[in-house]
């Protein structure tokens, strides 16, 4: 017999007769496929459905051995059942959207499955009892039933607030055990305040000080472009992670470029801080370039904040990017965030999916562990377990340990071209001569492996290029040194 092709896991308080009726629709893909995990309780409420011909001649009906739906046990026991499965649908009784149980549940079967899950209700209870109304991208009324498809990161932002109300330390368990950023969505889940939402520091001496760093940021983004500020005007250019201020941004806008900005922490408008910074700027780029169109630095200052007509504002995570279309950006640029990224698998088909062929990325990536600068290969020694936990505590801040060459080949497979890598920065020797035999014999690590040569370069500048659909599959050049 062929392997079921999904299973429907009933969640506590649905009554038999509920398990039945869905069985007598058409909803479920194949009802002669499917495996049903009845929950726990007690065992004559759901006897006559265990192999009972009145679901389907073929399903597969099964008791849960457990007394608590949350306990090791049950899950454990739904883990064994969901590893053979093309499809997990989970069987509700009510809104998800309300009901911190279900919505627990919900969040659960999605982090055991690592898969999109579907969730099925009948929808006789008046919709309006939902705090708010399902996404109607992701919904559907079928016979009478209430139809949601839902991917990990959407089922997440959905529920996972409400199953947080009631079961804290049970959600924490569960987003601590998976690899996805999941913590990013809970904001009570934080230990760590976000770098940009602390308070700007306005003194003068830190004004010039991010004036610098801004015109620095800036400059190295329009010596990597073809023809410098001559390419810009027309153009589209998105940063990753702008940081506290906008700053090379609007020096791209104010030569023609069509700005945008994506962050997960975008620093909000400070009275105090942004209006003096950016009469700064303003004064800077007019003695840079005597003949720079400065009106959207003007608008900005006259509005005190960001019109969208400015600089487009994306507050979301690169690897949940959905509000830019595909192909309609010219070039993609970041300085010192790649790798502060916990899912570059995302993140980076994100930046294929919205970059035209052709089209441009240039990012500055710094590789150390930003923990303590001064041991900048030190998280390398660390388990995945006790890194991926590490990471979650500190926002990412502490870095994703990609070494160089461990990106470039993300990249290409992405379906970029790394025209030039150009390493700014190197281990020291006496440290790297320290290091590397405690990484060899840590059984822990996944770099154990790691050759002394590639954890040399710990800074560096990629310049790529979107390759187009006849050159995909067509190798790039590398260029370590």
């Amino acid at each position: 017999m062929n392997s079921p092709a999904s299973v429907l896991v009933v969640a506590p308080g649905c009554p038999p007769e509920l398990v039945q009726e869905l069985f007598n629709t058409n909803i479920l893909p194949s009802p002669s496929k499917v495996i049903v995990l009845l929950p726990p309780g007690n065992p004559w409420q759901y006897s006559h459905l265990v192999n009972a011909p009145g679901l389907s001649p073929t399903a597969q009906v099964f008791s849960s051995p457990a007394q608590s739906f949350f306990s090791t046990r049950h899950l454990k026991w739904i883990r064994r059942h969901l590893r053979s499965v093309d499809q997990v649908m989970v069987l509700i009784s009510t809104s998800p959207y309300g009901n911190p149980t279900i919505a627990a549940v919900s969040l659960l079967m999605m982090l055991l499955a690592g898969k999109t899950i579907t969730l099925l209700r009948t929808i006789d209870e008046p919709m309006a009892a939902s705090p708010e109304p399902p996404d109607p991208k992701g919904a559907d009324w079928h016979e009478g039933w209430f139809v949601i498809t839902l991917n990990p990161d959407a089922l997440a932002k959905e529920f996972g607030k409400t199953a947080w109300s009631a079961y804290p330390n049970f959600v924490k368990n569960l987003i601590n055990r998976t690899e996805r950023e999941l913590c990013f969505y809970f904001e009570c889940y934080d230990t760590v305040k976000p770098v940009n939402y602390e308070p700007l520091d306005s003194s003068p001496a830190a004004l010039q000080k991010d004036l610098e760093h801004a015109m620095t940021v800036g400059n190295l983004y329009l010596d990597a472009l073809p023809g410098g500020v001559a390419f810009l005007p027309g153009k589209k250019v998105l940063e990753v992670g702008p940081g506290i201020n906008l700053g090379p941004m609007l020096m791209l806008a104010c030569h023609g470029a069509q700005v945008s900005v994506v962050d997960r922490f975008l620093t909000p408008w400070d009275a105090e801080y942004h209006p003096r910074f950016y009469r700064l700027l303003k004064e800077k780029l007019l003695e840079r370039w005597p003949s720079i169109d400065l009106k959207v630095l003007e608008m900005i200052l006259s509005r005190n904040a960001y019109p969208p007509e400015s600089i487009a504002l994306y507050s979301c995570s690169l690897e949940d990017l959905l509000g830019i279309p595909d192909q309609s950006v010219d070039v993609v640029v970041s300085y010192d965030v790649l790798e502060h990224l916990f899912d570059l698998e995302s993140a980076f088909t994100h930046l294929a999916r919205i970059t035209k062929p052709e089209g441009l990325g240039i990012h500055q990536v710094d590789f150390r562990d930003h923990r303590d600068f001064s041991r900048p290969l030190d998280y390398l020694l660390l388990s995945d377990k006790e890194f991926i936990r590490q990471f979650k505590e500190r926002l990412g801040e502490c870095g994703n340990r990609y070494r160089p060459q461990e990106m470039q080949q993300l990249l290409e497979s992405k379906g970029f071209a790394v025209t030039a890598f150009q390493p700014t920065g190197f281990t020291e020797e006496q440290y790297l001569t320290d290091f590397f035999p405690q990484l060899k014999k840590s059984r822990r690590s996944r770099y154990r492996s790691c050759a002394a040569e590639d954890l040399r370069v710990n800074q560096g500048f990629f310049v790529l290029e979107k390759k187009t659909r006849e050159s995909f599959h067509e190798g790039a050049e590398r260029s370590w040194r």
